[in-house]
């Protein structure tokens, strides 16, 4: 049996128990990972399908594969409702709370049942990250029933950000053009660096200038100094941006089209876009000003 027909026939043995369903079409499925969903809580559930298929491979039966892998998963689902009940009390449930940016388009279906902010195209949203390694973003109706502000919401989960999933410097370069890669503990959610609380600000002070940002991909983010890269303009960047997102790895999930830029003295994280047109108009201003009235 080969790897396809192997994880086919898990799958299709745990959906013919009634305590699992098919995963909505919201939900991506990769080939290291089998994903089903738990049909009480409506919670995915992640198993490590080649790990499972090695153990075959090495001649244990698929019968007993089969009960090792159930097991797993009724352990998972044990802890899962155990974790329900702990949500279900804001003191508890804020200790796991984090950030994820995502792409506000591919999300936006999901996005109209869960609080989140605009960056660019990008969207924050707020997660909970549970010790058995699933997620869960936070809805509308679980805030509610929690009794808090949108406002308390977030900076709850962006202070505990940097604890849960910490910054890790992938590469440090003093030559070439991008001087820092970064990306966090789960790096898959590495861009949501952007907005953790003075990341940013530590490193346009660390480099003593503007930042430009490349997003690659949701894996993590590429970090420029604006005065290496003064005669570059918002063509220019997005092309740069379009090469490096078709060459990054995990790339199939583009999570937005724009390079960013940070203003380290006005503390202002936007698209680069956004940051020319804020230019352009100041010095229309400016020079408005400098000419005084004209009647």
């Amino acid at each position: 049996m080969n790897y396809k027909e192997f994880t086919q026939r898990v799958k299709q043995h745990l959906l013919s128990r009634p305590e699992y369903a098919s995963l909505p079409a919201s939900i991506q499925e990769n080939s290291r990972d089998l994903i089903i969903l738990f049909q009480e809580q409506r919670i995915p559930l992640k198993l490590e399908i080649e790990s499972y298929y090695e153990i075959y491979q090495h001649g244990v039966s698929f019968e007993e594969v089969l009960k090792a892998i159930e097991t797993a998963a009724e352990k998972i689902r044990n802890h899962i409702a155990e974790d329900q009940k702990m949500v279900r009390d804001y003191k508890q449930a804020k200790e796991l709370l984090t950030v994820e940016l995502v792409n506000a388009e591919e999300k936006k279906e999901i996005l109209k049942k869960i609080p989140h902010k605009m960056i660019g195209d990008m969207a924050l949203v707020c997660r909970m990250n549970f010790k058995n390694g699933y997620t869960l973003h936070v809805g509308n109706k679980r805030m509610q029933e929690w009794g808090i502000t949108e406002e308390q919401l977030f900076s709850d989960a962006l202070q505990n950000a940097s604890h849960i999933e910490p910054p890790i410097l992938v590469e440090k370069a003093d030559n070439g053009l991008i001087r820092y890669v970064y990306t966090n503990q789960s790096s898959n959610n590495g861009v949501s660096l952007i907005v953790y609380p003075d990341f940013l600000d530590e490193l346009a002070r660390k480099l003593n200038d503007n930042l430009i940002i490349i997003i690659p991909s949701a894996t993590g983010i590429g970090i420029i100094g604006e005065k290496r890269a003064t005669s570059l303009r918002v063509g220019d960047w997005n092309a740069i941006h379009e090469v490096m997102t078709k060459t990054a790895e995990g790339s199939a999930s583009i999570i937005t089209k724009h390079t960013f830029h940070y203003d380290k003295k006005e503390k202002i994280l936007e698209t680069m876009e956004a940051y020319e047109n804020r230019m352009s108009q100041k010095l229309v201003n400016y020079v408005m000003k400098m000419m005084g009235p004209t009647m």
